[in-house]
């Protein structure tokens, strides 16, 4: 089996769906991903929410983005009629990516719309993961006396698919170089090749090595793994621009 194979096998086997369905604390920190639902409000005319994602950006998923790899947080937003078979009222996406700048020292933070540059972590993770006055539909889509409720999933994949896709050319042979960016997980310890070993042996043992090296690196990112998690908000209908939460 390929390196990329045993990898994507262990990623799959590893645990994806973990539901954030108001347990306990000491649950919610095993799971460590979490997405909470701060606020449901109506201003301007909207059906609008505040909410976060704990636990979203880690030490790992630094060192990750430090060596080259691209992250993704993206979560869906989907508002529902309860019923018998509930009726989907509205939905909306939203996605962020995250990569570090090598030659400026800066990690990059593309998502709505924006592209922000910083060296800040706590930038990086405030853009991630705190979500305000998000809006989800006109109130006037919402009729009095109907009963609605709020479902938000995430899901966060510290290694990209692009990523994967990358790694996998080149661990199969199709990509005859290491990507570019993926070159710098172990451009240090190219350099500690022996010296009396011929061209030929040392370019293979080296491209051995850095295979190895990389498929390492992948292997602590993906143990951690790729998860998504969801929050759902009790029952609640609107009247006269106020959430009256059914108990």
């Amino acid at each position: 089996m390929s390196f990329f194979l045993l990898a994507t096998a262990l990623w799959l086997a590893s645990p994806a769906w973990l539901h954030d369905d108001g347990g306990n604390d000491s649950s919610r920190a095993a799971q460590g991903l979490r997405v909470a639902i701060d606020s449901l409000y109506v201003v301007d005319g909207a059906l609008r929410v505040n909410f976060h994602a704990d636990n979203a950006v880690t030490e790992k998923l630094l060192q990750g983005l430090r060596r080259g790899l691209t992250a993704s947080i993206s979560y869906k937003l989907q508002l529902w009629h309860k019923r018998l078979f509930s009726d989907l009222v509205a939905e909306r996406s939203l996605q962020f990516k995250a990569t570090f700048d090598n030659w400026e020292q800066k990690y990059v933070v593309v998502g709505a719309g924006e592209r922000r540059v910083t060296s800040s972590v706590a930038t990086l993770r405030e853009k991630w993961t705190m979500h305000r006055q998000v809006r989800l539909v006109d109130i006037e889509r919402l009729q009095t006396g109907r009963t609605y409720y709020l479902i938000i999933e995430a899901v966060l994949e510290p290694v990209s698919k692009e990523n994967l896709r990358e790694i996998r050319g080149w661990l199969s042979g199709e990509v005859k170089n290491a990507p570019e960016r993926l070159g710098k997980l172990t451009k240090a310890d190219s350099s500690s090749q022996a010296d009396s070993a011929s061209d030929s042996t040392n370019a293979a043992a080296e491209s051995t090595g850095l295979k190895q090296r990389v498929f390492e690196t992948l292997m602590n990112l993906i143990g951690f793994g790729g998860k998504t998690v969801s929050a759902r908000t009790e029952d609640f209908r609107v009247e006269e621009n106020t959430i009256l939460w059914q108990r």
